[in-house]
């Protein structure tokens, strides 16, 4: 008896677990993807939607998984979708898309003419390929999405027509005029998502439960990073930053000051009350979303009273979005220095680059840098070094002579030895009493043709590498900062640009950069509405033309 029911319980226990796999399901099921959910991004301005879902098992062997998008259940399109590997899978317990209206809303190259179902899929079904080429459908989305139009600037200015809208020229263009279309989820709307498996022979798999989600606009997330340092016998002031990841939401940025007892610990978020004895250092508006940020305030200029005992005090950074929501962060690093313990910023020169098309600017830092990048023995004796050497050049100079000087490490004089013709490697006999040496300095100083000194040269440490039998150089030092451990940031400004712009980020090595001239080719434009009867799609026709670099009016 007992047996028997130990038996049956097996059998029991085996049927459960058949009937929780796949292959108990109904071929309507079979492949149908689980745990799928769509939720608001965070900390964002209302455009982001974050998508979630358990990958099917690699047995189904699959090559995509596909998204669909739509403001309504029953008419999903095409956006976007995640390749796979067949063979391997997903590693992953959980796969993640992430809609920020990035992938074109309209793509011509693909897009179909009118509305079209997607492949293998039943009449009542709702999802389509991608979102068709018809503007009087596109007009329905108007109101749904923040649509932006990119034309080419030629076509912008030579195609479009007037258009009369509620007593306004508007400028009117068909949508084939456009390069693209792009289409960002709107804050407070509602979206429709799903998802579906194909697998390597193309079979569309059941698309999973259809899920709603209405984006939000946050509250910017506190992760800034700021450094400050107070320059305290010039008064200045300098803040450096890296921006949240939502920073193009970002509308103001604001400099302040606290007492040091309302510091928080780390982790924690500054009281709500904070400003009440903050002192208020600058504001200024965020232009241009960069990546990294810095804005320096001169406190005497501006008329700012610091207190006497600054040390009591620390640098806050807060910033607001467009809707006035706000975050703030302290200073992870603060410093009180004079101006002689500032970085040295080299001299630049901005000049037209020889031989192109007249579409590049070269910025000039200063004459070449020459560094070691390896130094060896030439013999088992070792009484003979090669010196290889790598130059940072600026075509803006001509180097006539490079100088070596080899020290011990008492900074003692060994030798001297010049180079004329550049081919990168140069050898040094060394005295009796340095044969074998492990541990030396190199400074090599460069004369150029419009320099003819040498009393500015990089210097390094090189000590001798005992397991690979070879010298390595190392931390590169010119006018005594470690310029192989610097880096620049390239602030442009065109004339139609409010302020300086945050642009490339060089290493301090680099002696010249070239700079793109950004002649505008693609316009971006709002899409605002549509005309019925000129089958056009409706744009501001305003465009710059000039600013006023004083007061920062725009003349359009």
């Amino acid at each position: 008896m007992k047996k028997y029911l130990i038996v049956i319980g097996i059998i029991l226990l085996i049927g459960i677990s058949l009937l929780s796999t796949d292959d108990a399901k109904p071929a309507s099921l079979k492949g149908k993807i689980t745990e799928f959910s769509a939720s608001d991004m965070p900390f964002d301005d209302g455009s982001g939607i974050v998508l979630k879902w358990k990958p099917l098992d690699k047995s189904y062997r699959i090559i995509n998984y596909n998204i669909y998008r739509g403001v309504s259940p029953d008419s999903l399109f095409y956006i976007g979708s995640i390749e796979v590997d067949p063979k391997l899978g997903v590693l992953s317990p959980e796969l993640y898309f992430y809609d920020k209206g990035e992938e074109p809303f309209i793509e011509f190259e693909t897009a179909p003419q009118k509305l079209k179902k997607e492949k293998q899929q039943s009449h009542n079904s709702p999802l389509f390929k991608k979102f068709p080429r018809q503007p009087e459908l596109l007009a329905t989305m108007l109101t749904r999405y923040n649509i932006i139009g990119a034309i080419n600037n030629s076509k912008l200015y030579h195609s479009s027509k007037p258009v009369t809208k509620d007593e306004d020229i508007m400028a009117g263009l068909k949508l084939n005029r456009f390069e693209t279309i792009l289409g960002f989820p709107k804050a407070g709307q509602e979206y429709y998502y799903t998802v579906l498996a194909v697998n390597e022979r193309g079979k569309y798999l059941p698309y999973a439960d259809i899920q709603k989600v209405i984006p939000e606009d946050n509250p910017p997330e506190p992760s800034a990073n700021l450094s400050s340092t107070y320059i305290q016998d010039t008064g200045v002031f300098n803040f450096e930053w890296l921006p949240p990841s939502s920073s193009e939401d970002i509308a103001m940025w604001e400099g302040w000051l606290i007492p040091l007892e309302q510091k928080p610990n780390n982790g924690e978020l500054l009281s709500e009350n904070w400003q009440n004895s903050a002192i208020s250092l600058f504001q200024i508006p965020n232009y241009s979303g960069a990546v990294n940020t810095c804005y320096s305030v001169d406190t005497k200029e501006e008329g700012i009273n610091l207190p006497a005992n600054l040390a009591d005090y620390y640098p806050v950074l807060s910033y607001s979005d467009y809707m006035g929501q706000s975050a703030a962060v302290s200073a992870k690093n603060f410093r009180i220095l004079n101006s002689s313990q500032q970085l040295k910023i080299p001299q630049i020169e901005v000049k037209d680059k020889p031989n192109d098309k007249g579409d590049y600017l070269s910025v000039s830092m200063g004459k070449p840098l020459v560094f070691v990048s390896q130094v060896l023995y030439l013999n088992k004796a070792k009484t003979t070094l090669r010196i290889n050497y790598e130059i940072s050049n600026n075509e803006h100079y001509k180097i006539k002579e490079l100088r070596f000087t080899v020290l011990d490490s008492l900074n003692k004089e060994i030798g001297k030895v010049s180079e004329y013709y550049l081919d990168k490697t140069i050898h040094f006999k060394l005295p009796q009493q340095y044969i074998a040496i492990k541990n030396m300095k190199i400074r090599i100083a460069v004369q150029t043709n419009g320099n003819g000194s040498f009393e500015d040269y990089t210097e390094q440490h090189i000590v001798y590498d005992e397991g690979n039998k070879i010298f390595r150089g190392e931390n590169i030092y010119y006018q005594n900062e470690p310029v192989n451990k610097l880096y620049y940031e390239i602030l442009t400004r065109n004339g139609f640009d409010p302020d300086f712009l945050f642009g490339e980020r060089t290493n301090g090595l680099t002696r010249a950069y070239d700079h793109s001239i950004p002649y505008e080719s693609i316009v971006y434009k709002s899409i605002l509405d549509y005309d019925n009867k000129g089958k056009r799609l409706i744009l501001d026709p305003q465009i710059t033309i000039a600013v006023d670099q004083v007061n920062g009016y725009t003349f359009a």
